[in-house]
């Protein structure tokens, strides 16, 4: 925007602002209502998990063959 003056630059950044508040409230809803269903949040999930623990045994093999 380079012909955007200093006014319109504030009403702007105010808007941006606005929704920022906005995203942060709908996320927070949200992340409420699926830990009421009982949706886990975060973390490792079983197969990742299973993944990294086969990783590990594997480097593990690896490092004592030295």
């Amino acid at each position: 925007m380079p012909h955007a003056d200093n006014f319109q630059l504030h009403i702007y950044a105010a808007l941006a602002e606005k929704e920022r508040k906005f995203i942060s409230i709908r996320t927070k809803a949200d992340l409420a209502a699926a830990t009421a269903k009982g949706v886990k949040l975060g973390g490792l999930r079983d197969k990742k998990k299973a993944r990294n623990i086969a990783k590990c045994k594997q480097s593990d093999k690896f490092a004592d063959s030295y």
